[in-house]
């Protein structure tokens, strides 16, 4: 036999192995939910969160509940907070419930917070505050600035070699009663 038919034979015989390798592909994880109390974890790792605002406040961000809104496609919570006045020592305490959307970061493989909307900032002690509701307003606006891209998820560098190999790099993100679920398009070459 010539050496070109023994290829065009090898060539032949392998089709159905290319064929199912490339079914393979195709077949692999199309996405992955990190469920709520995965997040819940996740997010209890990183909290207590310590910030300073405006050279003047020291605020801490603790205890987060978690809520999946899927009929919105977003996430609610509600975090402690505590705040101290650096000028004068006064403390206040208080709660803080907002959602936000997400978003996949390519940049660094992490899920992050859109669109963060406040819906109550609250806290003891503002009735010292001439205008408790604009003090209200204030800090929660920003909250949202600090909140805003704040990353809620990272998958580990063994996930992430998984999903080079099958091809795929995560997309998409939608919020469902389970979790959030991360769907893969494929990797740009």
């Amino acid at each position: 036999m010539t050496t070109p038919t023994l290829l065009r034979r090898a060539f032949v015989g392998a089709l159905p192995t290319l064929w199912l390798a490339g079914c393979a592909v195709l077949d692999g994880p199309q996405s992955f939910t990190v469920t709520a109390q995965e997040l819940e974890a996740l997010l209890e790792k990183r909290f207590p969160l310590d910030r300073r605002m405006l050279e003047v406040l020291d605020v801490t961000v603790s205890t987060p509940r978690l809520r999946l809104l899927p009929d919105r496609n977003r996430l609610a919570t509600e975090l402690e907070v505590s705040t101290r006045d650096r000028l004068f020592g006064t403390s206040w305490r208080g709660r803080l419930a907002l959602d936000a959307a997400l978003r996949w970061e390519a940049a660094d493989s992490t899920l992050r917070l859109q669109g963060v909307r406040v819906h109550e900032f609250s806290f003891d002690g503002a009735e010292a505050f001439a205008r408790r509701d604009q003090a209200e307003r204030l800090a929660a606006l920003l909250a949202e600035r600090v909140l805003e891209d704040f990353t809620v998820y990272r998958p580990s560098p063994e996930r992430l070699a998984r999903l080079q190999r099958f091809g795929v790099t995560p997309g998409g993100v939608s919020v469902t009663r389970s979790g959030v679920q991360i769907t893969f398009a494929p990797a740009s070459r």
